[in-house]
């Protein structure tokens, strides 16, 4: 765990793991663990066109940025009903979603909070570079702290797939089920 503990996770827009005052543009990655093959030698930054490629943002961002909807009726649908939970940000130029706090008191400290939405291609790699910068929590705690910041349909399972298929986690920690 100390070893990930080096890893340098710097972000902006109030999306980042360990240095809030980073302000390079879009996400930024630096992965220095080769034991691993999701985690090789790389540098991963979100770019606007990212959301353009991906399946699960590509109309959003395309109706966001452009006003076009797109051509399936059930698409332009889901788009015209969803199209007041994001905005692009002015600065950057990535897809939020944007949430209202649903607990009173929350509701009073912050009224709205921006989840940087997350392209499929680097979904697995900031999820897992997480859990093991934090140390390997468990599903529901690496989902509770990446949905302040992230958002993904998928994010709930697939925290759950990288906690229960990580092995360091399998050989540390016990079987809840015994």
């Amino acid at each position: 765990c100390d070893d990930d503990m080096d890893n340098d996770v710097t972000t902006n827009q109030n999306v980042t793991v360990n240095d809030e005052s980073s302000s390079s543009s879009g996400i930024v990655t630096d992965v220095s663990d080769t034991d691993d093959p999701s985690s090789m030698d790389f540098e991963l930054e979100i770019k606007p066109d990212d959301y353009v490629q991906d399946n699960e943002f590509s109309d959003m961002y395309t109706f966001k940025s452009t006003g076009l909807l797109p051509g399936n009726d059930d698409a332009a649908r889901k788009v015209m009903l969803t199209q007041d939970l994001f905005t692009i940000g002015e600065t950057d130029g990535l897809l939020y979603r944007i949430t209202i706090p649903r607990a009173k008191r929350e509701r009073r400290v912050k009224s709205l909070e921006r989840q940087v939405c997350l392209p499929t291609k680097y979904q697995f790699y900031i999820v897992d570079l997480i859990h093991r910068t934090l140390c390997h929590p468990s599903t529901e705690r690496l989902y509770l702290t990446l949905k302040e910041r992230y958002y993904s349909r998928n994010m709930f399972n697939l925290c759950d797939s990288i906690a229960k298929t990580c092995s360091d986690c399998q050989l540390c920690k016990r079987d809840s089920a015994q």
